[in-house]
């Protein structure tokens, strides 16, 4: 390869190298993060526009757009399966002549390896297909259509739970027929590069099951059978008395709602707040004080801790009232890292971090008072 091939060669795959490593160094600050709670089970349609640079040796233009199509499956944890099309047309660069194009249209399915579930979502791809590749120069012309391979590197951003954007670079390897043209020479294999950007459409997924992390033993009856037993087994006074007070304590793993130091609540979190607390809050009135507790570990600073947990608390009751609970049933406390319920010795360490997970949590207090009555004869 000549000089001026190889400064092509140099330019034409800087974008596909400088991607691909920055996708691994910033992978690398979010693949230890717990994973987004949403099932492996989504599909997913993609569209959107893309960047061409064909191979030094078929003189033509750089830079020119183009179009792709995909639609791909949450296959595991890591894998993702994508099939998909793409369109793209360039116009001959030549010191001779500018009146031809060269087009090349793809089909390729694509094996993504994601480093991570959580919004930002890097991954590596490596892909089988076929291509068309046509010439159309200045009285020289060759089409055909050969087996195709891709490898590149890119992203997903989800925006939300439906919608998000996928961007990649890749190197796509097939075989261009240009035996009747002047670069005759340069027939046979051929590699272009191209940088997609899409917008992503994901349908079909539900919550992921959450494992529980069971940290005391807390009462397991629901807010209505606790109530059913004070009125059932104590018997009535011979005068009108109240009954106890009946506390009833739901503990839900901070990972369980929210992603590691965020206090945002995840898909998983506002599906256990809704079917285990808004919706028995709704169908039972009687229940007329809850105190929302939010609890950290002791790693990081006390400021950060108070104002981590004080704003879980805060976002658990704000979820609860969008649900349709009202507001002055509901009080929030942040707790910080004053009550433990583990203690684990040393500095910040994975171990140490996996040990003190109980102590991250929020505790849901349902407390409510009875008044039983002696019935009238």
């Amino acid at each position: 390869m000549t000089n001026n091939k190889a400064l092509k060669f140099y330019k034409r795959n800087n974008l596909l190298v400088a991607l691909t490593v920055g996708t691994l160094i910033a992978s690398s600050n979010v693949v230890s993060a717990e994973k987004q709670a949403f099932s492996t089970e989504s599909w997913y349609a993609i569209g959107g526009t893309s960047l061409f640079y064909p191979d030094a040796d078929l003189n033509a233009a750089q830079d020119t757009p183009g179009i792709h199509l995909r639609l791909g499956r949450e296959l595991t944890d890591n894998v993702d399966l994508q099939v998909g099309v793409s369109y793209n047309k360039a116009y001959e660069e030549s010191p001779y002549t500018d009146a031809g194009n060269y087009k090349q249209t793809n089909f390729s399915v694509d094996a993504l390896y994601l480093l991570t579930r959580e919004s930002f979502r890097p991954f590596l791809m490596v892909g089988l297909g076929a291509s068309r590749n046509q010439i159309n120069y200045y009285q020289n012309s060759g089409s055909n259509t050969s087996f195709a391979g891709n490898v590149g590197a890119g992203f997903q951003y989800l925006l939300n739970d439906s919608f998000g954007l996928q961007v990649d670079a890749r190197r796509i390897f097939s075989n261009a027929d240009v035996s009747q043209s002047i670069y005759g020479a340069n027939s046979g294999s051929i590699a272009n590069n191209q940088l997609n950007l899409g917008l992503m459409y994901r349908f079909g997924g539900k919550p992921a099951a959450v494992a529980a992390v069971v940290v005391a033993p807390p009462p397991t009856e629901r807010i209505v059978e606790r109530v059913v037993e004070v009125v059932k087994y104590v018997p009535s006074p011979p005068t009108p008395a109240p009954a106890p007070l009946v506390f009833e304590k739901q503990t839900f793993s901070a990972g369980a709602l929210f992603a590691l130091n965020s206090d945002v609540i995840t898909e998983t979190g506002k599906y256990e707040l809704k079917s285990k607390i808004s919706n028995q809050m709704l169908k039972h009135l009687e229940v007329t004080s809850v105190v929302i507790e939010g609890h950290t570990d002791r790693l990081g600073s006390n400021a950060l801790n108070e104002s981590l947990s004080t704003r879980r608390a805060n976002n658990v009751k704000q979820y609860l009232v969008s649900q349709g609970v009202a507001k002055d049933r509901l009080r929030t406390i942040g707790k910080s890292s004053t009550e433990p319920l583990v203690t684990c010795s040393g500095t910040r360490s994975q171990k140490v971090i996996d040990c003190l997970q109980p102590n991250r949590r929020v505790v849901i207090a349902i407390e409510t008072q009875e008044q039983i009555t002696k019935e009238s004869k």
